[in-house]
């Protein structure tokens, strides 16, 4: 007998009900009882997990947008992240690295990265493996080398390239055990669009953040300029004022050479004295009127000899210094390479530093200032015997203007500022600025 049916669509094939089949034990022969309701309930399993799977993605990208409406702060932001990648890939720690200015070093958006996670980016990096995946644009999982076995690697650095306008921005980085991680998985595309939701975020916090920073930086230079109006006043005057001291000192010296002229050897000591104080005052105008001249051009940066840059600010302070009672004592490595800068810049740099060091009050003491070069460095150290509370590990000075100020021009030369104040050992502040700068576009 056949029975035809009209609508064979809710009828599953011959082959899946195969699928199905079980051994009637009954059966005295080889056939099979189809088994219709197992390979339903089967089905049934196999639908229900794909389901479930796909609401555990959507449910953790759902939650993840959930918490970023309470999230005031970029660790908040990246501790959202982090947990939500929790849900995906088993991990040890994760997080997000960014460039810095001059894109010479990563640096963590939060403070619980681990030191061992932030060497081993910064050392990938130096060494260019990263150069590949930014080019690539793909993930990569990076085996870590300390952890490596005979028979593996137990942890791996599992690396996506984050980018800003078509440029290198920074990275997200996974810590995990797996050795393999496909990069259309879902996993991997779910934290790609976890990644897309929440930097967008983090980049308006980071705007904010430069934002705020540019308004102290620009109430700092006001107040500077408010509180140094009478110097900038002089140094606008300087050239006349030079003018009308070198005119009387030019009639001095021809008056000098007139009575040196008739004069007996007695007389003539006195002459040359006067002649020689005369050239040394002209030496210290010459020097002011260096300094403070005024440029109008556009600044280039071209390799400058910091020595003679710093002899000639240091004749320029001395008299001043000596006024009270103070010893300046100068310590110049004759050996030291040129470095790239402008004389305005590290004039600058000489004007507020001793600024911050300039004497309260006429008791005495002393200043040193010595440079020199090591490890692709030039280090100029500058220690007065006083103690300034400005400059002091335990006072908290990031919102002195004139520090802030001085931070900003040793950051122009991509150099590093380092101070300490005691009351035993008086105060110290070393430069350290590279002899190599980064090349930028």
């Amino acid at each position: 007998m056949r029975v035809i049916k009209q609508n064979t669509g809710a009828y599953s094939t011959l082959y899946d009900s195969l699928k199905g089949s079980k051994r009637d034990e009954s059966s005295f022969g080889s056939l099979r009882a189809l088994n219709l309701r197992q390979e339903k309930a089967r089905k049934d399993r196999e639908d229900f997990s794909d389901d479930s799977r796909s609401n555990k993605y959507f449910d953790i990208i759902s939650d993840c947008e959930a918490k970023l409406h309470s999230a005031n702060s970029i660790e908040g932001l990246v501790s959202i992240l982090s947990k939500s990648i929790d849900s995906l890939v088993q991990n040890e720690e994760s997080g997000i690295f960014l460039f810095d200015d001059f894109n010479i070093q990563l640096n963590s958006l939060t403070k619980s990265t681990s030191e061992k996670s932030n060497t081993f980016l910064n050392n990938i990096f130096k060494e260019e493996i990263l150069d590949w995946i930014f080019e690539t644009g793909k993930p990569a999982l990076i085996p870590d080398i300390e952890k490596y076995t005979g028979s593996g690697s137990r942890f791996n650095y599992y690396i996506l390239p984050i980018y800003e306008n078509k440029k290198n921005k920074g990275l997200l980085y996974i810590l995990t055990p797996l050795s393999k991680i496909e990069d259309d998985s879902n996993e991997t595309k779910t934290i790609k669009l976890l990644l897309n939701l929440i930097f967008p975020k983090i980049l308006i916090h980071l705007q904010r953040k430069s934002l705020k920073s540019l308004y102290s930086d620009l109430q700092s230079y006001q107040s500077k300029l408010n509180n140094d109006s009478k110097l900038m006043a002089i140094g606008e005057l300087t050239s006349g004022i030079i003018e009308n001291i070198l005119s009387p000192l030019q009639i001095i010296i021809s008056y000098a050479d007139m009575i040196g002229e008739t004069a007996n050897s007695h007389d003539l000591r006195a002459v040359n004295s006067i002649k020689g104080q005369v050239k040394k005052i002209e030496g210290v105008i010459s020097r002011l009127a260096k300094f403070s001249s005024l440029n109008n051009q556009p600044e280039k940066l071209f390799a400058c000899n910091i020595n003679e840059l710093t002899s000639n600010f240091c004749e320029v302070i001395k008299s001043s210094l000596n006024n009270k009672n103070y010893e300046l004592i100068v310590d110049l490595d004759e050996t030291l390479p040129p470095i790239l800068t402008h004389p305005d810049f590290f004039n600058q740099i000489l004007s507020n530093t001793f600024s911050l060091l300039r004497p309260k009050s006429p008791v005495g003491g002393g200043i040193l200032v010595q440079s020199r070069f090591s490890k692709e460095h030039v280090h100029l150290r500058i220690i007065s015997t006083d103690f300034n509370k400005k400059l002091s590990s335990v006072n908290d000075n990031s919102n002195e203007s004139e520090i802030r100020i001085l931070k900003n021009l040793v950051k122009k030369h991509e150099g590093t500022l380092k101070f300490d104040s005691k009351q035993s050992a008086g105060t110290s502040i070393l430069f350290k600025l590279p002899l190599k700068r980064k090349l930028r576009k």
